[in-house]
């Protein structure tokens, strides 16, 4: 038996993105996690080249449980962090 699918409910919606108002992520956590690192994976529509500039951004509301939030390049290549 392994994890609960705790990000089920979670889909790409239409509107609500950033500064477009385009597509956004909206994440729904119908459980309570655990004390690792939970986190939801996902592919760059484009990849990165050596020395340029990005951008991470989201905007997040906590119903509940510890607010803080990490947005993370995989392999920590660029991160933002946040209460």
């Amino acid at each position: 038996m392994g994890p609960p699918r705790n990000h089920i409910q979670s889909g790409l919606e239409t509107t609500g993105g950033f500064n477009d108002g385009g597509q956004c992520l909206h994440l729904r956590a119908t459980g309570r996690g655990d004390n690792g690192a939970n986190k939801v994976r996902a592919t760059l529509a484009a990849g990165l080249s050596a020395n340029q500039t990005a951008t991470i951004r989201a905007k997040v509301r906590w119903l509940k449980g510890f607010p803080e939030i990490l947005l993370r390049l995989k392999g920590g290549y660029l991160e933002a962090t946040g209460p």
